[in-house]
């Protein structure tokens, strides 16, 4: 709003202030006469209101939104997830962001004991925390820290909500598994440290952000509360502004009857003096917009500040994945060194065997039945296990015997087709009326997912 000009009511009686300049309502002839001086009054009071009503627009309005994209890259195919790394049953890693993270009382090497209500396997824990598939839907985790069991609700994520960081953490955890399988120390404790530091970055990033959608709002409800007893004066100054208007019709009636001109001059001294209250408060009341907006500028500034800090941040992270691009070659031109070094050997000794591995048959036994009536069948088979690559067994074929022996429960299947890797192991399978036999060499796979 511009300045308020002070109106010398005098005017009407050919008396004015020296030195003083007073801008004409458009519209009206040049004598200063009362009623012009009340309609610049009223178009001053509308002006403000109007004003007022944008000023409240403009800081009710949502200033730190943003239109973002989400990126999914869920090679999964699930649409929810509690955002942890598992490795069989435990708690490998925790996704920066995600309801596992977010909920505080996770922790790395914590073990799922049970998945709303239900024992959860190596085999089934995947099923049992993807649930229905819901984003936003609820899941009670049984968990066991140092020997003692606690539960923990979680709210299911969108999973696009966490690609990037997903796509960071398999990248980080791919790394560090090639280090480790080539034994080189130092790439696996970069990697680590690698994932502390993004971590870290994470949660400052995230302070930082609702540092300042605090601040915000905090300015936007003062400014609420500030333009809101704007109004209310503006309203005072709008019924004053109607007393006026009774006033000098009276007094208009009263100067044509040539009757009462000491009284009333007393009184057009009395109301013009209220009228420079009332004018000061304005100006005051223009000071205190004056001062919100430099206050919302000063958080504007923050907010750039807030950016360029977020770039200098992206640019460090650049640099550690140029860092990590390094650390690939270093891995590729040893990979090249260790091939070339294996073709000099003539004779060596044999790599050590993984004395825990399988056949890649995920078996069943389902009781209530009337087909299958209580017997060890094939539920499904492990992408690039021994029994999917042979391509002999069907889903639904029931086991008869492993190795000749007769097989009844499950626990007793695990035990029998479990054992060093490369040895090989002979089922008997009957699919239909037709019994079949398929030997298989037991082979590793890679026992660690992303739920």
């Amino acid at each position: 709003a511009g300045q308020v000009s002070t109106m010398d009511l005098f005017g009407i009686f050919g008396k004015k202030e020296e030195g003083s300049k007073e801008q004409k309502p458009s519209g009206f002839d040049q004598n200063n006469s009362v009623k012009d001086r009340l309609y610049a009054q009223e178009k001053l009071i509308e002006k403000s209101e109007s004003y007022c009503d944008l000023m409240y627009t403009l800081i009710e309005k949502d200033v730190l939104s943003v239109e973002t994209q989400t990126f999914a890259n869920n090679m999964a195919g699930s649409r929810s997830t509690i955002g942890v790394m598992i490795k069989g049953v435990t708690l490998d890693n925790l996704l920066t962001g995600g309801p596992a993270a977010n909920s505080k009382k996770l922790a790395k090497g914590d073990v799922i004991v049970k998945v709303d209500g239900k024992v959860c396997t190596s085999d089934n824990v995947l099923d049992l925390l993807r649930g229905e598939d819901v984003p936003g839907s609820l899941v009670v985790l049984t968990m066991q820290r140092n020997r003692e069991e606690f539960e923990v609700a979680l709210a299911r994520m969108a999973t696009g909500e966490l690609a990037d960081k997903k796509k960071m953490f398999e990248f980080f955890t791919a790394l560090k598994d090639h280090a480790v399988k080539q034994q080189d120390k130092h790439v696996a404790s970069i990697v680590d440290e690698s994932i502390v530091l993004w971590t870290n970055m994470l949660e400052a990033d995230a302070v930082h952000d609702q540092t300042i959608v605090d601040n915000v709002q905090a300015m936007q409800q003062e400014g609420i509360i500030f333009v809101k007893k704007l109004k209310e004066l503006l309203a005072q100054l709008r019924a004053g502004y109607l007393e006026d208007m009774k006033f000098f019709q009276q007094l208009a009636d009263d100067l044509q009857s040539e009757k009462g001109n000491k009284d009333l001059l007393e009184k057009l001294q009395k109301e013009n003096a209220e009228m420079r209250e009332e004018i000061d408060r304005l100006k005051a009341a223009e000071g205190l917009l004056k001062s919100r907006d430099e206050e919302i500028e000063r958080l504007k500034q923050q907010l750039r500040e807030e950016e360029q800090s977020r770039s200098r941040a992206e640019t460090e992270l650049k640099s550690l994945r140029d860092e990590h691009m390094k650390c690939d070659d270093i891995i590729k031109q040893l990979r090249s060194e260790l091939e070339m070094s294996k073709s000099r050997v003539k004779l060596g000794a044999s790599a050590p065997r993984n004395p825990r591995c399988g056949v890649g048959i995920v078996f069943a036994k389902d009781e209530s039945d009337q087909v299958l009536d209580g017997k060890v069948f094939v539920q499904s088979l492990v992408p690039g296990g021994a029994a999917a690559e042979s391509k002999q067994i069907q889903q639904n074929d029931v086991l008869q015997k492993i190795d000749g022996k007769a097989m009844s429960d499950l626990q007793e299947v695990f035990n029998n087709l479990v054992g060093m890797e490369g040895t090989e192991v002979t089922l008997e399978l009957l699919r239909g009326a037709q019994v079949f036999t398929v030997k298989l060499n037991r082979k590793p796979a890679n026992t660690t997912q992303l739920v």
